[in-house]
């Protein structure tokens, strides 16, 4: 991803979290333009709820919101803050991958 920059040249991190979510299969909710450091966010595959249980086991702090993840990147978050959460969010993606990977596999399979 390309890192955004914003007024004053710094970065804007919930633009590049909104940028980098969207790679990554996930549906913005929040309205555009994005006017607060508020983002909320629909996962790939629609369960925010559990989304939001494994990113806080992974110590991310993160709300369930109508149907979305609610993010709070804020002035006080770093860009490094902001890819931990993106890792996270990476390992999710690749752990649902694989377990539906596994329960498509013929019966008698191990």
């Amino acid at each position: 991803s390309a890192i955004w920059i914003g007024l004053f040249g710094t970065v804007s991190l919930p633009l590049y979290f909104a940028r980098s979510s969207v790679e990554r299969g996930w549906k913005i909710a929040t309205p555009d333009p994005l006017a607060s450091g508020i983002l909320a966010a629909i996962p790939p595959g629609g369960e925010a709820w559990k989304t939001v249980k494994a990113l806080e086991a992974r110590g991310i702090q993160v709300a369930a919101r109508e149907g979305a993840v609610r993010f709070s990147p804020h002035a006080y978050n770093d860009l490094g803050e902001v890819e931990k959460i993106l890792a996270a969010v990476d390992e999710l993606g690749q752990n649902a991958a694989v377990s539906a990977a596994l329960a498509r596999r013929p019966a008698g399979l191990k």
